[in-house]
């Protein structure tokens, strides 16, 4: 019970200084913003899309382990033992539903996000693109 409070102590905290860091980076973005203009172009460049795109898959890395972590620690509290003889069956459909949504749609959009933001700056190229709602 205590460890079950300590860590959720801990995450909470963790949120809020997150949150915290958030704020104050967003402060001086609007201090910088308000400064006389100097040469600070917002455009995206190709260093940029890089380093997005490398965020991106380590934000990919990060909730794999996360969500695998949890499945591992709070594994046997996700899917109690079936009470019936078909029981296995729809555990079978929760795991193949989990990876084919989870694992497989994650990565297909961390993949076109990545795609979008390394093609979206080619200066000598124009873009189309379709919005959706």
């Amino acid at each position: 019970m205590t460890e079950e409070v300590l860590l959720s102590t801990v995450l909470l905290s963790l949120t809020i200084l997150v949150l915290i860091a958030i704020s104050l980076w967003q402060v001086a973005k609007i201090f910088e913003m308000s400064q006389p203009r100097v040469e600070n172009s917002q455009i995206a460049e190709e260093s940029d899309n890089r380093f997005n795109g490398k965020l991106m898959l380590a934000f990919l890395f990060f909730i794999y382990g996360l969500t695998f972590y949890s499945f591992w620690r709070w594994g046997d509290v996700l899917l109690p033992e079936s009470s019936s003889e078909h029981g296995y069956i729809y555990d079978n459909l929760m795991w193949t539903t989990f990876a084919v949504i989870f694992l497989f749609k994650q990565s297909l959009r961390l993949y076109f996000t990545i795609l979008r933001i390394n093609i979206m700056v080619k200066k000598d190229k124009k873009h189309f693109f379709i919005l959706t709602t």
